[in-house]
């Protein structure tokens, strides 16, 4: 370190000691210096805001700006090499501080598990994002969801699930929520929730063991039988009523695969659950009761009408 890095890294120490006024400081260094020690002061400071676990970082930072009592000074964990240091580390602690909302998502086949900042769980189904702005969370507990989550929310103010199709809102419960495209299911496993409708403007209050549907525009009541978790946290997913062509579009997200159809009703209503783990037995499940044959290829799944 030459003599006027030196210079500047103990003015700096010293200034948010408070040994040094922002007047004394002004007189020793130039005004661009002062303007760029105002804003790596502010980049320090809003660390002070952050939660588990970057708040170890924050400590750290914190351990290293200690005083020495030989020389009347403080020492940075990170010596200032020259303002143009100064600039990058502001710039950088600028950037991350900037990106408050958080997202996250799952791929094909995976299941997330995520702790909100006031310790609420999310549990992503596959093929599904949620995201949130952590800087007003305690203000404003609000989760944007695309696909399927089972919460487990904390007591406390409003906490409000958005989709596509309509909110749900509750101040602590435990419930799942599916909204894809023009399907929005949605399950009280415990307390109470109340959901509003985008597309009737209708709002209903489910207790616990109750849910509600909305299929192609279609309200349809749901009574859950004994049932304490949704059945796609037990590798299982679930169907009631529902068109051939959702059920094998689900099929399709949860194995990865793509199917080529040939001549068939994908209107027909089916009934019941198939596993997340067993590719054949979900077609047999399926298809077997409708008498449709299927042949799996390298690439595709073939599906036809049976010849009987």
């Amino acid at each position: 370190m030459n003599i006027m890095e030196e210079k500047y890294n103990i003015l700096f120490g010293e200034w948010m000691e408070g040994k040094i006024s922002d007047e004394e400081l002004k007189k020793l260094i130039s005004k661009e210096t002062y303007l760029s020690f105002l804003k790596l002061k502010k980049g320090l400071e809003v660390y002070t805001e952050l939660e588990q676990p970057l708040d170890k970082s924050w400590k750290k930072l914190k351990t290293g700006i200690q005083t020495n009592k030989n020389t009347k000074f403080i020492k940075l964990l990170v010596p200032i090499a020259s303002i143009a240091a100064i600039l990058l580390l502001f710039v950088s602690v600028n950037k991350f501080f900037s990106e408050k909302i958080v997202n996250i998502q799952t791929a094909s086949a995976q299941h997330k598990t995520y702790l909100l900042p006031d310790g609420s769980e999310v549990i992503l189904n596959e093929n599904s994002s949620i995201k949130f702005d952590k800087k007003q969370w305690t203000n404003k507990r609000v989760v944007e969801l695309e696909g399927e989550a089972f919460f487990k929310v904390k007591k406390g103010s409003d906490f409000v699930v958005k989709t596509s199709n309509g909110n749900i809102q509750t101040i602590g419960t435990r419930f799942d929520v599916k909204s894809i495209n023009n399907i929005f299911d949605v399950l009280c496993f415990e307390g109470k929730i109340k959901v509003k409708l985008n597309t009737y403007k209708k709002t209903f209050v489910l207790s616990s063991g109750n849910g509600i549907r909305l299929n192609n525009k279609e309200i349809e009541r749901i009574k859950l039988e004994n049932q304490t978790l949704p059945d796609w946290l037990n590798l299982m997913d679930t169907f009631e009523q529902e068109p051939l062509s959702n059920v094998l579009k689900e099929i399709e997200k949860i194995y990865d695969v793509k199917f080529k159809i040939n001549n068939i009703d994908l209107n027909r209503k089916f009934t019941g659950k198939i596993p997340h783990n067993n590719l054949e037995k979900s077609l047999q499940i399926v298809l077997k009761p409708m008498e449709i044959d299927y042949q799996i290829k390298k690439d595709s799944i073939i599906i036809f009408n049976s010849s009987k």
